[in-house]
């Protein structure tokens, strides 16, 4: 939303806390994220590799470590835009400190460090919210995300969507990535009705993701991951914040996430249709050709190649991460969302870049409501006033 309050929140006493400015929140943040990382060490190292008890997530302290120094490095990453412009915050500083001791600063080492969360049947698997898969499978899958995959032949299309039938019934074979087919977000909701009726358009994997309320058939939900942290160091270096070699953090952070899909060299994977009733055949994975394809090898310390870290975090993010993949398009620009059409559903038809505060905050705190609008420079409390971070 932008500034809010912190350093007088959770004052009972104190029901009209004062608005902090975003610049505080974050060094306030950054701060605490370090005495927690200290905090941990500071057990000692006799509980290291045991599971903390009581802990839903059944993460080590070792792995709270890492865990908390990852989202140390998402929060730094995210303040690209006030990183040279802020000297008090360290931001560049503190990315390579942490990057550069591991001893004092553990960080994920593997997919096997993720935070990640387990649904069930009764906290149901987001997809299938409502435990009516029927319902929802035609879920879309949006021409941006598809156009990333489809050109570069990526295997994940096979596993984590389905074919355009009526493409497969023309005579394309399951392995061309052609017969993978987004569909426009800014067409109305109303010209979505026959996608999956004339099988022109691909869904989201019905039996990777549908058939379980439980998600129990789908990768795991991940919170804070392996393979974000790696495009953030690769974003970093990228960016001539830290030494190291980019092409490898790149590199690592896709592998990583192929992993977390299942896929390797050889992989075979039964492709079906948009409802998981009828199984279309197999694709045979090949992951080696897919690093080696001369638009995904790393372009080197350039706009290119940052641009190639922002596209391949961009699909790591999929089905997982909450907000992440906005919070960065919103940052960096990339992917290049369809705006401007029905479909988007804002006044503007485009799509916002910040949320707007909780009417509550109107209701009961106005006066610093009112303040904050104004020393952020905001005229009203508007979806598409740009805040104090991506300035």
């Amino acid at each position: 939303v932008g500034d809010i309050p912190m350093s007088q929140a959770l004052d009972p006493n104190n029901t009209t806390p004062a608005y902090d400015n975003q610049h505080d929140v974050y060094k306030n943040c950054l701060a605490l994220l370090d005495t927690a990382n200290t905090l941990i060490a500071n057990l000692g190292t006799a509980g290291a590799s045991s599971t903390v008890a009581g802990d839903i997530y059944g993460r080590t302290q070792l792995q709270w470590q890492k865990i908390i120094n990852a989202y140390r490095l998402r929060v730094l990453i995210s303040l690209s835009k006030r990183a040279s412009d802020n000297a008090d915050l360290n931001v560049q500083a503190q990315f390579a400190t942490i990057v550069n001791n591991p001893s004092q600063y553990p960080i994920m080492a593997s997919n096997s460090d993720n935070l990640i969360y387990t649904y069930t049947a009764v906290t149901l698997y987001p997809p299938n919210r409502s435990g009516n898969a029927p319902y929802n499978n035609c879920e879309n899958i949006n021409t941006t995300f598809m156009n990333l995959l489809v050109p570069n032949n990526d295997p994940r299309i096979y596993t984590l969507t389905s074919p355009a039938t009526a493409l497969i019934a023309g005579g394309k074979s399951l392995s061309d990535s052609s017969a993978y087919i987004g569909i426009n977000n800014n067409q109305t909701q109303a010209s979505f009705v026959t996608f999956t009726g004339d099988g022109l358009h691909s869904c989201l994997n019905y039996n990777r993701y549908m058939s379980s309320a439980s998600g129990a058939n789908a990768e795991p939900y991940i919170i804070i991951g392996y393979p974000e942290m790696c495009f953030n160091i690769a974003e970093a270096i990228n960016r001539g914040w830290v030494t190291g070699t980019t092409a490898t953090w790149y590199k690592n952070g896709i592998l990583a996430h192929m992993g977390l899909l299942g896929l390797s060299d050889g992989k075979s994977i039964t492709i079906s249709n948009y409802d998981g009733s009828k199984t279309l055949g197999t694709v045979m994975v090949n992951v080696t050709n897919f690093i080696n394809n001369a638009n995904i090898v790393y372009a080197g310390d350039n706009a290119t190649g940052l641009t190639q870290i922002l596209t391949q975090k961009y699909i790591a993010f999929f089905m997982n991460s909450g907000y992440e993949s906005y919070y960065n398009w919103r940052r960096t620009g990339v992917p290049a969302f369809n705006q401007g059409g029905a479909g988007i559903g804002t006044p503007s038809l485009t799509i916002p870049y910040r949320w707007q505060y909780p009417q509550n905050e109107i209701s009961y705190n106005s006066t610093n409501y009112n303040a904050a609008l104004q020393a952020q420079g905001f005229t009203s409390d508007d979806l598409n006033a740009k805040i104090w971070l991506i300035k």
